[in-house]
């Protein structure tokens, strides 16, 4: 469920539903855990959104919704686009789901990677973490392995200045 304010938390808007439409345990799974991911140079947030892994057709790779999803919205949670998997190459993994916490956008105005968009997805309960990044604002993303260790889970990231 959604509820945004347009007043840094003085009001609310009314609880509402806006993945339903794909969140239908028959065809795609249950969904959980959630990651939200805000693309400063694009006005646009993001919601990474897992899978249950045991789901229909599992965590198999394929170009179905397991394993994470992605909708994004540019009018500030409004509306939100259609699911599509989200995609990973060279991850160690395709059973993953996003970690609590949030994505992070680098300094777009920064010396080091400016602009690139980073989360973190766990591999199951202790089997470890995958750092997603993307250079072109979410429309591809790729992956870094290097906490995919044995006994890391849920990991968070976080931007220093």
């Amino acid at each position: 469920m959604l509820r945004s304010s347009e007043d840094n938390g003085q009001t609310w808007s009314p609880i509402r539903f806006p993945f339903l439409g794909f969140s239908d345990p028959k065809t795609t799974g249950n969904f959980f855990q959630n990651q939200l991911l805000w693309d400063a140079q694009t006005k646009t947030a993001h919601l990474l959104i897992g899978n249950v892994t045991d789901g229909p057709g599992g965590c198999d790779g394929s170009e179905n919704l397991d394993g994470m999803v992605l909708v994004s919205s540019t009018d500030r949670g409004q509306t939100w686009s259609k699911a599509k998997p989200l995609l990973l190459p060279n991850s160690p993994t395709t059973c993953l789901a996003p970690t609590s916490g949030h994505g992070v956008q680098m300094n777009p105005k920064g010396q080091f990677l400016p602009g690139r968009l980073l989360f973190v997805g766990v591999h199951n309960a202790y089997h470890g973490d995958v750092i997603a990044y993307s250079d072109d604002h979410a429309k591809t993303w790729q992956s870094s392995g290097a906490l995919h260790l044995p006994g890391l889970d849920e990991g968070s990231i976080a931007q220093m200045p």
